[in-house]
């Protein structure tokens, strides 16, 4: 699957990576999944790295109905989570760019877009500075 997750649960923190060409039913199955780990939490600031996409599904009506459905499993009431993007290529600020516009106006959530690694994780006071080092010390 091109979407993987990783919880660091000592951290509040989800990891997940995108890779290759990115089918909208791939991003909801992950969200999904993500949301039923028994180490999931609400409070749990999403960190989602789109470095690795090359391409996405482009059908606008099925981006929007993905988009209506994608809080359901990542937002819960009363919690709010940052999700921070790591999108440091053309196509991946248009996804980056989606999201934070079909977000607009949620409660729930703080979203926002880095074009670089270490400027996420800045944000987020971790001591690494690149997701490899995050990556190896889970």
């Amino acid at each position: 699957m091109p979407v993987s997750f990783h919880i660091f649960p000592e951290r509040n923190l989800v990891l997940a990576r995108f890779t290759g060409h990115i089918l909208l039913a791939d991003c909801l199955s992950s969200a999904k999944a993500y949301s039923e780990d028994p180490r999931a939490s609400p409070l749990q600031t999403q960190l989602i790295d789109l470095s690795g996409v090359t391409s996405y599904e482009r059908d606008l009506v099925q981006i929007m109905s993905m988009m209506a459905r994608l809080p359901d499993h990542l937002l819960k009431p009363g919690y709010e989570p940052m999700i921070l993007y790591v999108a440091p290529s053309r196509v991946a600020q248009e996804i980056a760019g989606m999201v934070l516009k079909s977000m607009q106006g949620i409660e729930g959530a703080i979203v926002r877009m880095f074009e670089e690694e270490a400027q996420a994780l800045e944000v987020l006071g971790m001591p690494e500075r690149s997701l490899a080092a995050l990556m190896a010390r889970a």
